[in-house]
């Protein structure tokens, strides 16, 4: 084996979605730890949400020549072809918070049941909302956009458990970003002034609704989910 074989063999590609929440801050931070740990070299690209772009991600590591490429798919399905393409070159594929639907491509998966994960928070949420407001609440949502994988999995475990004779779906409004999540918060309010509680699909959006709901000083519930 040469020098650069063996560099090369010490590299890790991983991709994150972007910079601009603290989940994925805390994902990246959390790679660089152990890389340091077990010394092998990091190499992190932003997918930046964009099919296109984590394809471009993935080819651009496959062209360094890293060992292994960490993803979380974008698309189940469409993210599998810039995938097994690296596959096919010998690279291991590990997904994480999504698992590709293809299950021979990824070699190992790391994440958890989103499903289950916000049935938990929904049985919390009706036992904590059944003792506001005599038991009388309108509950919105700030769901993952609709091509997200994570998006319906945590949107039907929270509605599997979110019941009672006083709890109203109110709006729903999609969004990823804190940026986004502080604008959903307000459309929410303007839309269903009478909102109760908000619940927030990831930690982005999370953190967006709460810095709105500082701002205008709302007297209204936060309930939120992530791997975080």
């Amino acid at each position: 084996m040469t020098a650069g074989q063996s560099q090369a063999a010490d590299v890790i590609g991983a991709v994150v979605y972007a910079r601009d929440s603290q989940y994925w801050q805390q994902v990246e931070r959390g790679m660089s730890d152990a890389a340091e740990k077990y010394g092998v070299t990091l190499q992190v690209g932003q997918n930046r949400r964009q099919l296109p772009t984590e394809a471009q991600v993935i080819e651009d590591f496959v062209t360094r020549g890293v060992k292994a490429i960490v993803m979380p798919p974008l698309d189940v399905n469409a993210s599998a072809a810039a995938a097994r393409r690296a596959a096919d070159r010998g690279i291991v594929i590990v997904d994480f918070d999504t698992a590709l639907a293809d299950k021979s491509i990824a070699k190992h998966t790391i994440g958890v049941d989103g499903f289950k994960m916000a049935a938990e928070l929904g049985t919390v949420m009706t036992e904590q909302l059944s003792k506001l407001n005599g038991g009388k609440n309108t509950v919105s949502l700030i769901t993952l956009p609709p091509t997200n994988p994570n998006m319906l999995p945590r949107k039907n475990g929270l509605l599997s458990t979110l019941k009672g004779e006083g709890i109203t779906i109110g709006s729903e409004v999609a969004a990823a970003t804190p940026e986004l999540g502080a604008n959903a918060y307000e459309n929410i309010l303007q839309r269903d002034p009478e909102t109760a509680a908000i619940w927030a699909s990831n930690s982005g959006s999370l953190s967006g609704a709460a810095q709105a709901a500082r701002r205008k000083s709302a007297e209204v519930r936060l309930y939120g989910v992530d791997m975080s």
